[in-house]
């Protein structure tokens, strides 16, 4: 899966979405935990593999049910790192896929920012924990942005 970040790395406008399938997940629940600094401030380009990491939650309405995708792109191929599904957007969700994408680090000495919006998912201990104990480096997007870039993931490309 490859993620359009658009041309020269930008992130495309809502208007790119496409068909309407996929839904961003509203998981804002104020300033629960401090926010880092927005690091990327919509740079998404990247020089090397795991510079800069993206993301975020989307939702998915199936006919037997939601789904929610919770994948890490890597801003340098617009690759899929790794990603987690499940029925409910929750802390398992995003921590499962945060260890695989930590565990394809193995244990080089790559600290790649992880960009995020301001959702609970990221603000949550257990998610904090991890990414100190990676030495990852956290970004957020400021309140109100969400990486809509992060939405696009098309499975045709």
């Amino acid at each position: 899966m490859r993620v359009d970040l658009g041309e020269g790395g930008s992130a495309p406008d809502e208007a790119g979405r496409a068909g309407g399938s996929c839904a961003q997940t509203g998981s804002y629940l104020g300033e629960i935990s401090p926010a880092p600094e927005n690091l990327l401030n919509r740079n998404f380009n990247a020089t090397a593999p795991n510079q800069k990491w993206l993301t975020d939650i989307s939702e998915f309405q199936l006919p037997a049910g939601k789904v929610y995708l919770s994948p890490m792109i890597d801003c340098f191929d617009e690759l899929v790192v790794s990603g987690s599904i499940g029925t409910r957007p929750d802390a398992e969700l995003v921590n499962t896929m945060l260890d695989a994408a930590i565990a394809k680090l193995n244990d080089s000495e790559v600290q790649p920012v992880v960009h995020s919006d301001r959702g609970a998912h990221y603000r949550w201990p257990g998610w904090l924990s991890h990414i100190a104990d990676a030495k990852l480096v956290r970004s957020m997007s400021r309140k109100g942005y969400s990486p809509v870039y992060i939405q696009m993931v098309n499975a045709t490309q």
